[in-house]
């Protein structure tokens, strides 16, 4: 009777801190390239340190700039600030601006809330990617599926020098799969290419916002609104110094 006790009021804590967690990300990012919004708070730091100690960040740049030998820029995860982002997608796409480097390799996992990776990705030539650069989670096998209402977290590592793995750049997030409400589903079926972005940001799910305007970005360059709105989404999360950086095409 106790053990059924204790089972159900875990059940209850897990439902109610799911709960919290997605009402945190849509406060932050509800008015995401709106008009007339303001940059959203801090929700605090989730995720700052990895397995084993070492730190892990949305950005990262060496102290003395010249072990990967990076620009002044830092090497950033295109992610809110608490490092929370939602997706409805189970194959999701993520962001990573690569500043100018001299990285040996590179590497994207994904694990999910026990810690154990689910996918692996290594990146040849990270020095040769220059720009926003997108990773995509293959759909080719149900085991990569992320599962609504699950924590997964996701980091992108550059090798510097593979005597002196504490010198790696780890940046990353965690990102949790939701389900749209009817409301939004119905707007989404009826919205244009162009205005999708808008109503994912409105709807706080940063994932598909960012990564549908990343591509809008790529199949009209010259297109003034769409940067403008790039500019804007980037600006709510206080990243708009990556915003004129070119998009690297997607890794698949």
């Amino acid at each position: 009777m106790m053990q059924s006790i204790i089972y159900i009021l875990n059940m209850i804590k897990k439902i109610i801190l799911s709960l919290l967690f997605i009402f945190l990300q849509v406060s932050l990012l509800k008015s995401v390239i709106a008009d007339d919004t303001t940059p959203p708070p801090e929700i605090g730091k989730l995720g700052r340190t990895a397995p084993g100690g070492s730190s892990w960040k949305r950005s990262i740049i060496q102290e003395t700039g010249s072990v990967c030998g990076l620009s002044q820029k830092p090497l950033t995860a295109l992610i809110p600030e608490n490092l929370i982002g939602l997706t409805v997608n189970d194959y999701p796409t993520f962001l990573v601006y690569i500043p100018t480097n001299s990285a040996q390799k590179a590497f994207f996992e994904l694990k999910d809330e026990t810690g154990k990776i689910i996918y692996k990705i290594s990146v040849k030539n990270p020095h040769e990617i220059i720009g926003v650069f997108s990773l995509n989670i293959p759909n080719k096998s149900e085991k990569l599926a992320l599962e609504i209402g699950k924590n997964y977290k996701w980091t992108f590592t550059l090798i510097c020098n593979f005597r002196y793995r504490s010198q790696d750049l780890i940046v990353g997030g965690s990102i949790q799969r939701v389900k749209l409400t009817q409301e939004t589903i119905e707007q989404l079926r009826k919205a244009s290419k162009r205005d999708r972005p808008a109503i994912y940001g409105k709807a706080g799910i940063w994932h598909e916002a960012l990564t549908e305007l990343a591509e809008l970005r790529r199949l009209y360059p010259q297109d003034k609104k769409i940067t403008n709105d790039w500019q804007k989404i980037l600006k709510q999360v206080k990243l708009d110094d990556i915003a004129e950086e070119p998009l690297v095409q997607p890794q698949k």
